[in-house]
């Protein structure tokens, strides 16, 4: 092997780590914050000591939320015509 090629070797290969430990940097703590939000108890704690669904059952009830979720997509819809049209 050539000193280019191996130089290229091993630069596509530092690429790929890098790349990796990024996505890797990236996806961790949203895999923990995922997990950690079917908690059963009232407090955080990792990992779970059981699973629930209650708390999202609870935000579904609250009409507050429903109406917040509502408006945002309504200005969501009307910011994206907006920027197609333009």
């Amino acid at each position: 092997m050539t000193a280019r090629r191996l130089l290229d070797a091993s630069f596509h290969a530092v690429m790929w780590a890098l790349a990796g430990a990024a996505i890797l940097l990236l996806v961790a703590p949203t895999l923990v914050v995922l997990i950690a939000a079917f908690n059963d108890t009232p407090t955080i704690r990792f990992p779970p000591p059981a699973y629930s669904v209650r708390p999202f059952l609870a935000l579904a009830d609250a009409d507050d939320l429903i109406d917040a979720t509502a408006n945002s997509l309504i200005v969501a819809a009307v910011a994206t015509a907006i920027s197609i049209a333009l």
